[in-house]
C-alpha cells in the first residue's frame, strides 16, 4: 500500500478534526524516459499520473475518505516532511487524441481509431519556477460507494519546478479532514439524483418505457450482501468514458500501469 495509519493516527484524533492521520509515502525509482531523450519518469508504487497533457508527469493517488451523511469536508495538511531530488526534467505527460483535430471521430462500432500520443511540453509550465503541482493533497469529488458517503484524496507527493528543474518529495504527509456545516443542505445526502441506479436502465434500452420497475428495486431474498458493488448514480455532472477494444477478450484497464492516464476515476486502480 501506498498509504498508512502511523502509531497514533486515529479517525477522531482532535476535537475540531473528523479524520486525521499520516501517511507514508513509497520509495521512488527513477528511470530515464522512453519516449523522450534527456527526461526522466519518477514512478511509486501504487501511484498512477496526473492526467494534465503537456505537463511533468508526477505521479498520483487517490483515496478514498468515509464521510457521514452531513457535513461539507475540508481538507489541512498539518505537516509534511520533505527530501530534495536531483534536479530534473520530467517526461511529458501525453495529449491523446487526434492529432489534427480536438474533436472525436463519430461513432465506431469497433472502437475509435489507434492514434500515437502527442509528447509536447506546455510552453508555459516549462519555464514556471513555480512547484508543480501547487499541493501534495486535495479533496476530489464526494461520491457514494454503495450507500456510504465518500470523498476523494488526491495524492501527489512529488513537486517539481519545469523552469529550473529542481524536484522534491514528501516521504510522510499529516493531514486532517475537518467537516463543516452545510447551511444550504447540499451535504446532507440528499443530493442524490438516481439512489437505485433507474438512469442506467434508462439508458440502456431501446424501449425503457417498458422496463418492469421491479428490476429496479433491490429484493432482500436474492441479494448478497457479501458481494462488492456500487450504487450508480446519474445525472447532468455524471462522467462517461467509451473504451474501444479492437477484438473480443477479457482487458485489465489499469492506470497504475500506464504511462499516463486520462481517466481519472481509474488512476492508482
Amino acid at each position: 500500500m501506498s498509504a498508512f495509519l502511523a502509531p497514533g493516527s486515529s479517525a477522531r484524533s482532535s476535537s475540531a478534526a473528523y479524520f486525521r492521520t499520516t501517511l507514508g509515502i513509497p520509495t521512488e525509482t527513477l528511470e530515464p524516459s522512453l519516449v523522450q531523450s534527456g527526461r526522466w519518469k519518477v514512478r511509486l508504487e501504487g501511484y498512477g499520473t496526473l492526467p494534465r497533457g503537456g505537463a511533468p508527469s508526477v505521479p498520483m493517488r487517490i483515496e478514498r475518505i468515509a464521510l457521514p451523511p452531513t457535513g461539507i469536508p475540508v481538507l489541512r495538511i498539518i505537516h509534511a516532511r520533505m527530501r530534495p531530488l536531483p534536479a530534473m526534467r520530467l517526461e511529458t505527460v501525453p495529449s491523446p487524441g487526434n492529432p489534427r483535430s480536438d474533436r472525436g471521430p463519430g461513432s465506431d462500432p469497433e472502437g475509435p481509431p489507434v492514434y500515437l500520443p502527442r509528447y509536447r511540453p506546455d510552453a508555459t509550465l516549462e519555464k514556471s519556477h513555480h512547484s508543480y503541482p501547487g499541493d501534495l493533497a486535495t479533496l476530489g469529488q464526494v461520491g457514494y460507494l454503495r450507500d456510504q458517503r465518500y470523498v476523494e484524496l488526491i495524492l501527489t507527493p512529488l513537486q517539481v519546478q519545469p523552469g529550473n528543474g529542481s524536484a522534491r518529495i514528501a516521504e510522510e504527509i499529516e493531514l486532517e479532514i475537518l467537516l463543516e456545516e452545510d447551511a444550504g443542505g447540499r451535504g446532507n445526502g440528499s443530493g442524490r439524483m438516481d439512489p437505485r441506479g433507474k438512469a442506467l436502465y434508462r439508458d440502456a434500452f431501446l424501449n425503457p418505457a417498458q422496463i418492469d420497475p421491479e428490476s429496479t428495486r433491490r429484493h432482500p431474498e436474492t441479494f448478497d450482501e457479501s458481494r462488492q458493488g456500487l450504487s450508480l448514480e446519474a445525472g447532468p455532472t455524471t462522467t462517461v468514458y467509451r473504451i474501444g477494444a479492437k477484438q473480443e477478450g477479457i482487458y485489465r484497464v489499469s492506470c497504475a500501469s500506464l504511462p499516463s492516464c486520462a481517466v481519472p476515476d481509474l488512476i492508482g486502480v
